[in-house]
């Protein structure tokens, strides 16, 4: 049913305060009109006013953030912390000694770092929790929930931590990490390279094919498979071989160009893993992968019968049945 209009409730409080129907005295019933006008003018008010929505105070939940940062000192930072240096980086994507490094600069410039004491008297979060939790959720991609079981710190606390980190990084480190290399950064880095990876220098064709120490090694003990023995191993000499042979048909030919392609591809991919993925293969393992590489390839062919194609199924241990019967050589 719906609500009485205005108008019907202005006539009801009428006929129920003002309607004489007895015999009052003028001042009885001036006195009776006042009290009905108020009545009246509080239930119109009452009647017309919108519904207010009950407001409660926001639920407060006591963290133990003192706990949380002695737990967090005792897994990572103490003296014989709970988790290697190892597990450290992982989770953290660096090595402890930088991340020190990194929460004393922020400290040392950002007040917001520091731990200070709350409204009432707490003490808030140290700079440690809070780089750790920035870092948590850049390693990770989590939600800014994540760090209220462990680190005892709300969403909204982590959520500012992130910030003001990525702020503070790129001011304290932008001008120098984030610059355009010098020539010098990048003779570091190349040195750098080579003592953790074993693949040296610059990224060129003739570095890497095959000046580099390792990929010379590589290319030393498969180029005889390629019959390539008196070729040297630099690209400009290599190249010319190639395109010489390029349209040739051969199977000594054809199996050279199989061994090149392989050796230049499983090189690359290696310098990439030792690079990006820290992974290493041992140059004995990488000559495998490549002769299998090409008796694989080898084996989906038809090669015309001759001395030279007997003598290379012979030494890649390939069967017969490579070979076209006579009647098919027309």
């Amino acid at each position: 049913m719906d609500s009485p209009s205005s108008s019907s409730m202005l006539n009801c409080c009428y006929h129920e305060f003002f309607a004489d129907g007895d015999g009052s005295t003028d001042e009885e019933v001036e006195q009776e009109a006042v009290t009905g006008a108020c009545k009246l003018a509080m239930r119109y008010a009452e009647h017309c006013r919108r519904p207010q929505a009950k407001k409660g105070k926001r639920g407060y939940i006591e963290r133990d953030r003192r706990g949380a940062h002695d737990r967090l000192m005792k897994d990572y930072f103490d003296e014989e912390p709970t988790y290697s240096n190892e597990m450290f980086r992982r989770r953290f994507r660096m090595s402890k000694r930088l991340f020190l490094r990194i929460v004393h600069d922020l400290e040392a410039n950002y007040d917001f770092f520091k731990q200070k004491a709350d409204a009432r008297g707490e003490l808030g979060f140290t700079g440690i929790q809070k780089c750790t939790s920035a870092l948590r959720i850049l390693a990770y991609g989590n939600t800014t929930d994540i760090n209220d079981e462990y680190l005892k710190m709300g969403e909204k606390t982590t959520r500012d931590s992130l910030e003001h980190f990525c702020r503070g990084i790129i001011d304290v480190y932008g001008a120098r990490y984030l610059r355009t290399p010098t020539w010098d950064d990048l003779q570091k880095i190349y040195e750098v390279h080579n003592a953790q990876h074993g693949l040296p220098g610059p990224d060129s064709h003739n570095h890497l094919f095959f000046e580099c120490e390792f990929s010379a090694q590589v290319w030393n003990d498969v180029k005889g498979l390629a019959g390539m023995d008196t070729i040297q191993n630099n690209w400009t000499d290599i190249f010319e071989y190639l395109l010489g042979i390029a349209n040739d048909k051969s199977t000594n030919h054809v199996i050279s160009k199989l061994v090149m392609s392989a050796s230049a591809y499983f090189i690359w991919e290696e310098r990439n893993r030792r690079l990006f993925t820290n992974r290493k293969r041992s140059k004995n393992q990488l000559v495998e992968v490549i002769r299998s590489t090409v008796k694989m390839k080898l084996h989906t062919m038809r090669f015309k019968s001759s001395t030279q194609t007997e003598r290379a199924l012979q030494q890649w241990m390939l069967p017969r049945g490579l070979l076209i019967p006579d009647d098919d050589n027309g």
